[in-house]
């Protein structure tokens, strides 16, 4: 059977320090967002393995 609404349990509030550390991650990752955005480097495939040239030399 349901309770009456003063017998249910309340789950306890977030402590302070829990809020606190959520706020600063969602801080550390806002920066970083934007500066991955904005940070004026180029991005590409050639980045990560370098061009078609070097594929093409090793495969001779």
């Amino acid at each position: 059977m349901p309770q009456s609404g003063s017998e249910t349990k309340q789950k306890p509030p977030t402590p302070r320090w829990v809020k606190i550390f959520a706020w600063i991650a969602i801080a550390v990752m806002a920066v970083l967002v934007i500066l991955s955005m904005f940070s004026g480097t180029e991005h590409g495939p050639g980045l990560h393995g370098g061009g078609l040239d070097q594929v093409l030399v090793a495969t001779c």
